[in-house]
């Protein structure tokens, strides 16, 4: 992983990610027990008239969704970036107000 973001919207946070030469079937995301798992595994095969060559990667890192409503996650791959969309559970979301000081 080379950029990530993580961006607090109000009512949601937007998590983006750039994963170079990734796709789709090498990105798994999963909700498990409170926490967001993202897991990203790549092989790479190379034959070169038997001058084999093989190679394997993999990374995995969870986060925390305590006030995220997990069954509305979202997340989308383009143009190498991977957006992950959580919104923020209703009871959450806090309205901000200045006070005048009298």
């Amino acid at each position: 992983m080379n950029n990530t973001t993580f961006n607090d919207q109000g009512t949601e946070y937007i998590f983006t990610l750039t994963l170079p030469n990734l796709k789709r079937e090498n990105i798994q995301l999963a909700v498990e027990n409170q926490n967001l798992i993202l897991t990203v595994k790549q092989v790479v095969q190379a034959n070169e008239e038997t001058g084999q060559a093989y190679q394997s990667s993999s990374f995995s890192q969870s986060f925390s969704l305590y006030d995220v409503d997990a069954d509305k996650i979202t997340a989308n791959l383009t143009n190498d970036t991977l957006t992950i969309v959580l919104p923020k559970k209703e009871s959450m979301v806090i309205n901000r107000r200045l006070i005048n000081i009298l």
